[in-house]
């Protein structure tokens, strides 16, 4: 899991975040969490740093 997700939390969210639009549509889901997308969208996968580190480490494996 460490090398998909260095961050644990991170495989919890999307996990919770895919039963979520998976058992319901977006807008039930939207009237349901209104703020989803904002939770969502701070996903620290989401984020430069994150992404920035990922290459660093595919680039060390080489």
């Amino acid at each position: 899991m460490e090398g998909i997700h260095p961050y644990g939390y991170e495989t919890a969210l999307d996990l919770i975040y895919s039963w979520l639009t998976d058992l319901v549509s977006g807008v039930e889901l939207s009237n349901m969490f209104p703020d989803i997308g904002l939770f969502y969208s701070i996903h620290p996968g989401k984020t430069p740093i994150y992404q920035k580190n990922i290459l660093k480490k595919i680039r060390s494996l080489r």
